[in-house]
């Protein structure tokens, strides 16, 4: 036993030992996936080949942090080896911060380096301390305990990244990223209201804003097959991966992620990932041509597309009611966080301002007396109060007006 322990620990003192080390061997496999993690971003911002990407995530890690780890372990056969574990974690902590300010490959390179010596000092003398404190008959559990860290690590590195849920409005900003998005309408987009039917949108190609090209995407005209939205969706999404594909950044014109949504999209974009769709079998049976799908493939394409981006979309039958937004405090970023909140529990048709601001209480309007127990339903998620005002030439269902009292439900 050397010279950092020199009597036999108690239990409890050789597990505190054992999960201080397992510990740091899991910042240890988070500071080294970093650079994985982000690699994408940092390829665009430093302007990296993918040779020069893959030195510094392969081979030049693996050499110096091979070669390093000899003369360290060396070391800790003959010196205190709780200092080196420390000292190791400080300089391989210091040297990942220090990557955030590098400006060149040279010295993310140098970086990179600093981060695998430092790095190399870490495991053999943890596995020296542990071999010493745990008696033969507990050493594997106490080896096995101490390798979770690997895992761990990836967990923290690779297990919380860019997770997509997205409402409407969200994904018209997402989509601004891009536009204008060139779109070929197939049908026109009705809307219904107290006086019969008009268009929305009509049919042809035309250029959306991203704003409009969300509505589109989550629209169902009245009594409309999955099918046919299922492929308008389709659709948009080849009009989205054509406008992502001519800009001339495509990190800006998604999200400067490098994992989930944002890459898939660059990948598609560029044509190194290809989207699957099912055919769709032309049918007159009904009044108005439409395109069917069996059970089967009409479930796995509704999937798909929901999976790729998943909107808050009412299942059938579900009463959601359309909602104007009207801002009565005059404050931006309160408007702003209404109008996230009453986008996920309506559909936000329309958003505006309040005849005046200054108003004091949050309220929610019906305009049609069929529609109270839809008020009544939303204000009481919205804290807020319920008011008539019957008028049936109303495009919504319900107004609401945000008051000084808003807060967030």
């Amino acid at each position: 036993m050397t010279n950092d322990q020199t009597s036999a620990p108690s239990i409890r003192y050789r597990w505190t030992v054992l999960v201080m080390l397992t510990l740091v061997y899991t910042f240890n496999f988070i500071d080294r996936q970093i650079l994985v993690i982000l690699q994408e971003p940092i390829k665009a911002d430093l302007g990296l080949s993918d040779a020069q990407l893959g030195l510094l995530t392969g081979f030049s890690f693996a050499l110096v942090y091979v070669t390093a780890g000899i003369p360290i372990a060396w070391l800790a056969d003959r010196s205190n080896r709780r200092n080196i574990v420390a000292a190791s974690l400080a300089f391989w902590s210091f040297m990942t911060a220090i990557s955030g300010l590098v400006q060149n490959f040279g010295q993310l390179l140098a970086a990179r380096l600093g981060v695998s010596v430092g790095e190399a000092g870490g495991s053999p003398p943890s596995h020296s301390m542990i071999s010493d404190y745990f008696p033969p008959g507990s050493r594997g559990t106490a080896l096995s305990f101490y390798s979770m860290g690997i895992y761990i690590g990836v967990l923290f590195g690779f297990g919380f990244l860019e997770a997509l849920e997205i409402d409407t409005i969200d994904f018209g900003r997402l989509l601004e990223l891009a536009e204008p998005i060139a779109f070929n309408l197939l049908d026109d987009l009705i809307s219904t209201d107290a006086d019969g039917t008009e268009v929305w949108l009509e049919r042809g190609g035309t250029p959306l804003e991203g704003e409009v090209a969300a509505e589109v995407y989550r629209w169902r005209n009245p009594g409309e097959v999955d099918a046919n939205r299922n492929e308008r969706q389709a659709d948009l999404w080849e009009g989205w991966l054509a406008s992502i594909a001519l800009a001339d950044d495509l990190v800006a014109a998604t999200l400067p992620f490098d994992s989930g949504l944002s890459p898939y999209l660059r990948a598609l974009a560029i044509g190194e990932s290809d989207i699957q769709l099912l055919p769709a079998v032309p049918s007159d049976a009904g009044s108005e041509p439409t395109y069917v799908l069996d059970e089967n493939a009409t479930a796995w394409l509704a999937e798909t597309a929901d999976r790729m981006v998943p909107l808050p979309i009412p299942a059938p039958g579900v009463d959601v009611a359309t909602v104007r937004l009207l801002d009565g405090v005059g404050d931006r970023s309160i408007a702003d966080e209404a109008r996230a909140v009453v986008a996920r529990l309506s559909e936000l048709i329309v958003v505006g301002n309040a005849a005046e601001f200054g108003l004091p209480t949050t309220t929610v309007s019906y305009h049609d007396e069929a529609d109270a127990p839809l008020a009544e339903a939303l204000a009481a998620q919205l804290n807020a109060e319920v008011a008539s005002d019957l008028r049936l030439d109303e495009p919504v269902d319900l107004t609401v007006t945000i008051g000084a009292d808003w807060e967030i439900p």
